[in-house]
């Protein structure tokens, strides 16, 4: 089963924006974009979206609560198996200096194999997820630096068989704080 985006809002300021959204794509809480015009026949909903050339405005996270319809097994209770389907709603929140998030590494597109603490993540176009950078590029209007990594997850062994099998998900926690967000 595939993993989606985990998102913990860890310390924000209180007076962000917050939009319902929707999108063309399937959502995973922790993608970054834009929020756009209002959706096609709606009043209040408005559409999200990566980061393309000539994008206008201020970056928004989705951060939606974890409501799985399914609920069968322990497994569809998990975190990393929540996501917004295609033409669902769900909430962006304005991103703002000094914001301090965690995210799942699924998230990010690492350097190389993993991340590394101290290292910058940015927007590029065409992506929800961030891109690590060693360093800052130029001109950048939307930064965060990654402060810790956390692993989270339980995993669970079964005994029958041999070797052991393991059930459950153990994953990276990115722990990033924004430092600087400006309008593009």
């Amino acid at each position: 089963m595939a993993m989606y985006g985990v998102l913990h809002t860890t310390n924000v300021r209180k007076d962000r924006k917050i939009y319902s959204v929707t999108s063309t794509t399937d959502l995973e809480n922790g993608f970054f974009g834009f929020v756009g015009d209002l959706a096609t026949g709606e009043t209040d909903i408005r559409v999200f979206s990566a980061k393309a050339a000539g994008s206008k405005g201020k970056v928004y996270y989705i951060s939606t609560p974890e409501v799985n319809y399914a609920d069968d097994s322990i497994n569809d209770r998990a975190l990393g198996n929540f996501y917004i389907p295609t033409g669902e709603v769900g909430d962006a929140h304005e991103a703002n200096m000094e914001d301090i998030l965690t995210v799942s590494s699924n998230i990010v597109t690492p350097l190389a194999t993993d991340v590394v603490k101290g290292n910058y993540l940015v927007l590029v176009d065409g992506s929800h997820k961030l891109t690590e950078s060693a360093t800052i590029p130029a001109g950048a209007k939307f930064v965060a630096k990654i402060e810790a990594i956390k692993p989270s997850g339980v995993a669970t062994f079964i005994t029958t068989g041999s070797p052991l099998n393991k059930v459950g998900r153990v994953y990276n926690l990115i722990q990033l704080r924004v430092i600087t967000s400006q309008e593009f």
